[in-house]
């Protein structure tokens, strides 16, 4: 069963030995722990992409642009905050088109008529297509963050986080808050490889739902290579 804030806050303070020690206030100590959330659900992100998705339908402005800020969605305790495009397809009634990834050094200026069809590349905090097409609403595939533990509404409000490895989260804020004024550094530091040992555990256990074997493979495109 998912920790609330509170409970996570007095689990950071049992592991820093610290339940009698007004040097750190909640706050502070949420504030540890939000970082540590952030943090650690981007590990998790990075390692499985399809952990946490939804698909946003974005709308391309007369650049051919949409804001990287419209892949968020929600607000406060329901906020999905955009972290990876999985996909980005352009629905038709045949099927559509899926667009792939490149860089704003192969393709500069997508306005031109013999412009790269079918790309997308991030332009600033918007995500640039091409071709160009002022209007054309598209399908974005995305994984996301949920609201990070400080930014929960109450104390009482659950810490979205993989069920019975919320521990991770108290041991890394934990190793976080001792840096202070650099007193308790040793402390900190067997903190940190404790959270690292947790999170390798975290991940080899949600990195597959299934039996089948992952067999690696590479997306690179051979001509990347080239340049």
């Amino acid at each position: 069963m998912a920790m609330t804030r509170t409970q996570l806050t007095a689990l950071i303070r049992e592991v820093m030995q610290a339940t009698g020690s007004n040097q750190w206030s909640d706050a502070t100590l949420q504030t540890w722990a939000g970082l540590a959330h952030w943090q650690e659900y981007a590990n998790l992100l990075n390692i499985i992409n399809s952990y946490q998705m939804q698909a946003v339908t974005v709308t391309l402005d007369s650049d051919g642009r949409f804001t990287q800020a419209s892949l968020t969605t929600g607000t406060g305790n329901t906020a999905k905050n955009f972290y990876r495009m999985l996909a980005l397809a352009k629905p038709t009634s045949s099927g559509g088109y899926f667009y792939k990834q490149s860089q704003f050094k192969f393709d500069p200026n997508p306005a031109l008529s013999a412009a790269p069809n079918y790309i997308w590349y991030p332009y600033g905090r918007y995500i640039q297509v091409s071709p160009v097409e002022s209007g054309t609403t598209l399908t974005a595939t995305v994984n996301f963050r949920p609201p990070r533990v400080d930014q929960l509404a109450a104390d009482s409000d659950a810490v979205d986080f993989p069920d019975g490895y919320e521990p991770l989260l108290a041991w890394r804020a934990a190793g976080l808050a001792l840096r202070k004024g650099g007193a308790e550094a040793q402390a900190a530091f067997m903190m940190d490889a404790m959270a690292k040992e947790i999170r390798e555990e975290m991940l080899l256990d949600l990195g597959r739902v299934g039996t089948t074997p992952i067999i690696a493979g590479a997306f690179d495109d051979p001509s990347d290579w080239g340049q």
